[in-house]
């Protein structure tokens, strides 16, 4: 692995580091890169860690390092997104860090909502916002909301939510910088869900702020990592029965959060078997759907945020012919 400085100007005391793994991400770094400019940022610093690409992405980091302050490192290859994440982060000195995918967009007003939402909370360890879905081109084709209207749940039933499935879009949240590492960082064996079991580590240990707006673009496209590596459906469902067995302690006991939890990765892993043309468990989800009864539900419905990841790839699919939009993500 080696790191070498770029020609952007550096914050020396920066207040957010913003972390982007690279690979052969030449089609849309372009425009995650211009998303970082357009916010005018100051004080922050960007450290992309590529992990072994061939394409034109080194060719445009280094170029976009004239009027961005980013330092560049090279991975040792094969390290995957989380892997690559994890060698930026210790790197970072920023206060706060953030998360930014190759192909993902920051919207107008992030920096500033994240400035006003850590200044006016100095003790959250984590801040979230909403996001919204793009299309390969950019388009907007839905919201990602937060699975509450108006005043935030305690920390306890946001764990509870949370438990039932990770609906926080990575590119729109920020941790603190120094409980990250006292958490070790992200779990390098969880390529799917890492980001999902490091939320659940957070809601235990410190408070949450909401930040207001939209301050992420989420793309789907069927090129992604993740995607890709969900092919293997027994793994794929592995990922994410691992996060929710280590952090059963989220539901708190409750047969409604249990339950619609355990419907949660039943779904994802039915929804994941169509895009794969594998075998869909219908038995399963029948089964596990009588279980429910009202109360989970109406959990389900809200927590696993269902409409929100599912409506847009519907509609891509609808709009492309092809199941290649369908695959609704417990993470990134």
């Amino acid at each position: 692995m080696s790191a070498f400085a770029a020609q952007g100007t550096s914050a020396s005391d920066p207040w957010l580091t913003v972390v982007i793994p690279t690979y052969n991400g030449g089609r849309y770094l372009r425009s995650t890169l211009a998303s970082i400019e357009r916010e005018r940022p100051v004080g922050i610093e960007i450290i992309a860690v590529d992990d072994g690409s061939s394409d034109a992405t080194m060719d445009i980091l280094t170029s976009s390092a004239r009027t961005l302050p980013i330092r560049l490192v090279r991975g040792p290859g094969r390290a995957g997104w989380v892997g690559a994440t994890n060698i930026g982060a210790r790197e970072a000195r920023g206060t706060w860090l953030c998360m930014l995918h190759q192909d993902d967009l920051w919207l107008p007003g992030r920096l500033r909502s994240l400035q006003h939402t850590s200044s006016h909370n100095p003790h959250a360890g984590l801040l979230v916002g909403e996001s919204e879905f793009l299309d390969e081109s950019g388009r907007r084709i839905g919201r990602w909301r937060l699975p509450w209207h108006g005043t935030p749940p305690q920390p306890t039933e946001m764990a509870r939510r949370l438990y039932v499935q990770n609906w926080l879009a990575l590119p729109s949240c920020a941790v603190k910088t120094n409980l990250l590492k006292a958490l070790n960082y992200l779990d390098e064996d969880l390529w799917y869900t890492a980001d999902w079991d490091l939320w659940l580590r957070l809601v235990r240990d410190a408070p949450i702020a909401i930040a207001h707006g939209v301050l992420s673009g989420f793309r789907i496209h069927g090129s992604s990592q993740t995607v890709e590596r969900s092919a293997d459906i027994g793994a794929f469902e592995s990922q994410m029965r691992t996060v929710q067995e280590r952090h059963r302690w989220a539901a708190d006991g409750r047969s409604d959060v249990l339950a619609a939890g355990e419907m949660s990765t039943l779904t994802n892993v039915a929804l994941a078997s169509l895009l794969h043309r594998g075998r869909f468990p219908a038995s399963a989800l029948a089964r596990q759907a009588l279980r429910l009864r009202g109360g989970g539900w109406r959990r389900f419905a809200r927590d696993s945020r269902i409409v929100d990841r599912a409506g847009p790839r519907i509609r891509l699919a609808v709009r492309s012919r092809s199941a290649a939009a369908w695959p609704i993500s417990t993470t990134t």
